[in-house]
């Protein structure tokens, strides 16, 4: 899993809801900082479940959404995409986030 730095400044090319560029410049400077704070004592498992429970509470709730924000923070795909899959169910104890029907997610504490 390397940490692309070129595309941890880039701009972001994901799908997300409509907001105007400097929310989206402003969200990603949010995640760069937890991403940043997190490095220090976490693997990249840990730091891909913090971001990925940030991008759903900042409204990027799509799959693709996500795993694209999380390769524009510098992170391999498969692993941003079996992060999230590992994360999804239903049952609180168990796991992070639940996805509908509509294939939107959400946090499920």
């Amino acid at each position: 899993m390397q940490d692309n730095q070129a595309s941890a400044h880039s701009s972001p090319s994901v799908a997300l809801k409509p907001r105007s560029q400097a929310e989206t410049t402003a969200m990603f400077h949010r995640l760069r900082e937890l991403k940043g704070q997190s490095q220090a004592g976490a693997d990249k498992h840990v730091q891909a479940i913090v971001l990925i429970s940030a991008l759903i509470e900042e409204g990027v709730d799509a799959g693709r959404g996500i795993v694209g924000a999380l390769v524009t923070l510098g992170f391999n795909r498969k692993h941003a995409g079996m992060m999230l899959q590992e994360g999804k169910g239903n049952d609180p104890a168990r796991h992070r986030w639940a996805c509908g029907d509509d294939g939107q997610y959400r946090l499920l504490t």
